[in-house]
């Protein structure tokens, strides 16, 4: 027994009586860690979105700002994705599941935290298409980043041991939780590092987007 009570249902319905292939139709889990095994890209999308032509993942591979990647591969879009996978860089490969929730177009969508993963300069455009493409949809997600939350209709702000602590807007929670204010705190710091790690990389000769100095001036702050 672990002190837990209450049901989960969807519609009405008891999750336990819903056979897993609705869940695969209705619901696109967004990963933190995506990995494109296997096949080229072509096949990645095959297999995740049923009659994807090629132009259609050109078009969404072009939206999200990945299409320039893959197609200058030496082999373009027909690249084995085996002889790449360890070069590919992070922020592509979010790119490329974004893509796959455009074609999917699920009601809903569970998304895993990635903005402390992701480098600083890439954070605010990949938050602003994955907002794009949940615009109407039942959105689920666990973040410590605020951008991603403002436009969430109601948060469970959970503390560090886990614990249940308040539930609100941004507004509300403010008002009402003092580990609230102090996450607020934190994120603002964050926040003016992460600003100092964009104009570092401004010269990508001088830093690259695998300088492990930026990655640590993106991560000094954790209030996870």
């Amino acid at each position: 027994d672990l002190g837990y009570d209450g049901d989960i249902t969807y519609g009405g319905t008891h999750i336990y009586r819903i056979q897993p292939e609705f869940f695969e139709q209705q619901i696109f889990y967004f990963k933190r860690d995506f990995t494109l095994l296997g096949g080229s890209i072509y096949d990645i999308f095959e297999f995740a979105v049923e009659n994807s032509s090629k132009e259609k993942i050109h078009e969404a591979l072009k939206e999200v700002g990945a299409y320039e990647y893959f197609n200058g591969l030496k082999q373009g879009l027909d690249t084995p994705l085996a002889d790449v996978q360890s070069r590919i860089p992070y922020n592509i490969k979010l790119r490329v599941q974004l893509a796959i929730l455009k074609l999917r177009n699920t009601p809903i969508v569970l998304v895993e935290d990635f903005s402390d993963a992701l480098r600083a300069f890439y954070v605010d455009e990949i938050i602003s298409l994955l907002k794009r493409f949940t615009v109407g949809k039942t959105v689920l997600i666990v973040s410590n980043e605020l951008e991603i939350l403002q436009s969430a209709d109601k948060i469970v702000l959970i503390d560090e041991a886990g614990h249940f602590d308040s539930v609100g807007n941004l507004g509300t929670l403010q008002q009402i939780s003092p580990y609230y204010e102090e996450i607020l705190q934190k994120a603002k710091l964050k926040a003016e590092l992460d600003q100092v790690t964009k104009k570092l990389v401004v010269n990508k000769d001088a830093f690259t987007v695998e300088n492990d100095i930026i990655l640590s001036l993106g991560n000094i702050i954790d209030f996870t």
